[in-house]
């Protein structure tokens, strides 16, 4: 059998508009595992913690020309993402079509926020972070030792003060929840390089030229994956 996610109808967006479709799953399939077409990953760390808007969003749709799926599902996903009062982020995944997963990782891993007067530089980095899969424990209602499991992305938030990621040596849990770490000592020495004796943007741009400015502007630079990992968690608090 064929599953077929339906698709909202598609809709204009303008400079700083951001267009998601909402996913909703046809035919009751039995786990996300049947729709290879599309990655799945979940940016809430990057939301919550790390300055991602639509203004960033907004910019990649448009540079990349690429879609954005949002799926909210019956059961809690993780836990430790509630923000002003919604647990909407604990119970959501996105998904991205396959050939666009490339562009639109490298381009998100390129964006570099600065704030000047804190002394704050925040990047964003990637981990694979295996769950229990979220239809599958729709479909069951209990985690049990026979429920499926699924392997997704995760945007964890880069700064040179603190590290906000899951932690992969976890393993498989019900609810995984991010933790701070300590600071990675590469996004320290180029917050180091970027920031020194800085007291304006200005210098801050002309030391590293693309960067986003106060919000205003996306570019990118060329960047390999940066893999999150370190050995030292605490369970992160908002």
């Amino acid at each position: 059998m064929v599953y077929k996610p339906f698709e909202s109808k598609y809709t204009q967006f303008d400079t700083h508009k951001v267009n998601v479709r909402p996913v909703e799953f046809a035919g009751n399939p039995p786990s996300l595992s049947v729709f290879p077409e599309w990655v799945w990953y979940t940016p809430a760390p990057v939301f919550l913690w790390g300055g991602l808007n639509d203004v960033i969003l907004s910019g990649l749709q448009q540079e990349l020309d690429i879609e954005y799926y949002q799926g909210v599902f019956n059961t809690t996903i993780f836990s430790g993402f509630e923000s002003g009062g919604s647990a909407f982020w604990n119970h959501t995944l996105w998904a991205i079509s396959r050939e666009s997963w490339v562009p639109f990782k490298d381009a998100l891993l390129g964006v570099t926020n600065v704030d000047v007067e804190n002394h704050l530089m925040v990047k964003y980095g990637l981990q694979e972070v295996t769950i229990y899969d979220p239809i599958a424990i729709q479909n069951d209602t209990l985690i049990s030792p026979k429920t499926p499991v699924i392997t997704i992305y995760a945007f964890g938030v880069m700064t040179n003060k603190s590290t906000v990621a899951f932690n992969s040596a976890e393993g498989v849990v019900a609810h995984p929840h991010v933790y701070t770490q300590p600071p990675m000592p590469e996004i320290v020495l180029l917050a180091e390089k970027l920031l020194e004796g800085q007291t304006e943007m200005g210098g801050v741009a002309e030391r590293f030229k693309d960067v986003r400015i106060d919000g205003s502007e996306y570019k990118k630079y060329e960047q390999k994956d940066v893999r999150i990992d370190g050995s030292e968690y605490k369970k992160h608090d908002q």
